[in-house]
């Protein structure tokens, strides 16, 4: 509530009912942030061992500790989001090596009304923990070994409610947005809570991979990718076309029969084939769903090991093609069968302008037989209800998710021949056929002649062949598109990557692209071609003569071709190009 009255301003696109709901949300946050707190008295409990008011002044000194600190953080976030439109986070500490020159720029009045209203913020709230909260604890007045076990378990339990779920996805910053009004998702956010949560996200180290001046990373950068984003070719019938991404889980180029050695795994895929565009040479971004959302979506390079898609601040800040089409007249929707919390993807859905959101909450109890969720061929069935019943034009993003560990599908196992192997190849088999029958589904529909589908994998797995980090083929995906707005069937051959797809679609429709600073348009004749990706432990690249694949613990290349001149640095500065954008936002 300080936060609304002491930015009211800034909320004036925020409806009153919006700030209510708001309230509700954020106590995710709130009971998650109690819960931790509570767990933390219950595992301070062995210390009544000690002496039961040695352990009641410990717990009172902590928590009290706890709530200068929480203060500090509620009300230096007062004035940072005035400034930046963000909440505080770690980065605040990026200018403290610039103390003075910060100081400078505050007014004095200003640094001393911060002051006193965090010394009369912290008193308030310690006095109130200390005259009603603390003294329940008088009521301990002897210890027994049972009553502390008690204690223990009793912390065990918040431990589901501080996380905020027994699934995969666990509590996040995005779990609070409910609104495609920024600043109404910002007043649902517990600010000391996404605080904390990003200490355990910074994105300091990224700063290791700084190879040169920025002045000198951006020249070599700009020196190569000098496209002048002209469109050689229109490959799409249609000037507003229907456009469906379907986003293939796990499935790496190397099990299509089209594109790789494995025959009948993806027949239905490898039929397509023949009917659409298919693009060889495609790298995904990263080696994660997440990062495959962000490069698909809003074009945007993966990181290592902390991705943008769990910094809420810096999602909303990215461009993304759903929304672009929905400011145009598109119904957006988004499809997926897990659940839409996972890795912060809400942060994206609700910024990126998705109408219609459907993920494991909207399915029957009875469908959610996997681990992560419901299985694609009832996602694509409720996908084809969604879009029977919306008007034209569309934009609709499905993610697949059957072909996942622990690779557990409805149906028959197949390729027992393959081993180990055989788990995997039946789910992608399986994952496969859901596709085929959405397809052949959606070509009886009276909107396939004016639609596009996009068909692209989230990123490529470790098997077959054990791939590590330092294959090329660790990255290499597919990417098909198809439907009745379609010239005709093509095959292109340039490398490219998974982020340029958002800039290709839009070129096609002549819309410009401009947002989306590292999406090239793959159809643009002076896009020589070039892929760059992340991995766990650094980064790569790949274009149509070499490929580089940089080991950041190692500080070497542990995969390359030989190359001279700018090339052999391009790698190095297209990624520290990326990663000064990345901490800049």
């Amino acid at each position: 509530m300080v936060f609304v009255l002491y930015g009211w301003g800034l909320f004036d696109s925020v409806t009153n009912s919006d700030i209510i709901t708001a309230f509700w949300y954020g106590l995710k946050h709130d009971i998650s942030l109690a819960s931790y707190c509570v767990m933390l008295v219950c595992v301070l409990s062995p210390l009544l061992f000690v002496g039961v008011k040695w352990y009641r002044y410990m717990v009172a000194t902590v928590l009290s500790i706890f709530i200068v600190i929480f203060s500090l953080v509620t009300i230096a976030n007062l004035e940072i989001y005035n400034s930046w439109m963000s909440h505080i986070d770690v980065s605040i500490f990026q200018f403290f090596d610039k103390t003075f020159s910060f100081l400078a720029s505050t007014n004095t009045i200003d640094i001393l009304l911060f002051i006193l209203g965090w010394v009369l913020f912290s008193g308030l709230g310690v006095f109130v923990y200390l005259r009603y909260i603390h003294t329940k604890l008088q009521i301990i007045t002897k210890v027994r070994w049972y009553n502390v076990l008690l204690y223990i378990v009793c912390g065990a339990l918040f431990f589901i409610p501080a996380r905020g779920s027994i699934d995969v996805a666990g509590m996040n910053t995005g779990a609070v947005y409910f609104s495609n009004t920024l600043q109404a998702n910002h007043i649902a956010v517990n600010v000391v809570w996404n605080f904390l949560s990003s200490a355990t996200q910074s994105n300091h180290n990224q700063k290791e991979n700084m190879f040169m001046s920025s002045e000198k990373a951006h020249e070599i950068y700009h020196d190569i990718s000098n496209e002048r984003g002209i469109t050689s070719e229109y490959v799409i019938s249609k000037t507003t076309p229907n456009i469906i991404f379907i986003m293939l889980e796990g499935v790496g180029a190397d099990i299509t029969s089209t594109l790789g050695a494995y025959s009948g795994i993806t027949p239905q895929f490898d039929s397509l084939c023949r009917e659409g565009i298919l693009f060889a040479n495609v790298y995904a971004a990263g080696t994660r769903t997440d990062k495959g959302v962000t490069a698909m979506l809003s074009g945007y390079p993966a990181q290592s090991q902390k991705p943008i898609m769990g910094f809420s601040n810096k999602v909303e800040k990215l461009p993304t093609i759903s929304k672009i089409l929905f400011e145009r007249g598109y119904n957006t929707m988004f499809m997926y069968g897990g659940n839409k919390q996972f890795c912060n993807m809400n942060a994206l859905i609700t910024t990126g302008a998705f109408k219609q959101v459907y993920d494991i909450q909207n399915f029957d109890n009875s469908l959610r037989t996997f681990k992560w969720g419901v299985h694609d061929e009832f996602v694509f069935q409720k996908s084809l209800e969604t879009i029977q019943s919306s008007s034209e034009p569309f934009f609709a993003f499905i993610m697949t998710l059957s072909h996942h560990e622990p690779f557990t599908v409805p149906t028959n196992s197949k390729f027992k021949e393959h081993g180990e192997l055989a788990p995997i190849f039946t789910a992608a088999h399986y994952a496969d056929s859901c596709i085929g029958d959405f397809i052949r589904q959606a070509k009886q529909q009276p909107w396939w002649d004016n639609t596009l589908i996009v068909l692209v994998a989230d990123h490529a797995n470790t098997k077959p062949g054990k791939k590590t980090h330092a294959d090329r083929e660790r990255y290499h995906i597919p990417m098909l598109w198809i439907g009745g707005a379609i010239k005709k069937p093509m095959v292109v051959e340039k490398t490219c990557s998974q982020i340029d797809v958002p800039a290709t679609v839009l070129n096609q429709l002549t819309i410009s692209s401009a947002d989306f600073e590292f999406s090239k348009n793959i159809f643009d004749s002076t896009y020589s071609g070039y892929a760059l990706f992340a991995h766990h432990d650094g980064f790569g690249l790949a274009t149509q003569s070499y490929y580089q694949i940089w080991d950041s613990k190692l500080k070497k290349y542990i995969a390359h071709t030989n190359t001279s001149g700018k090339d052999s640095l391009f790698c190095k500065a297209f990624w520290q190009v990326t990663i000064e954008d990345f901490l800049s936002k």
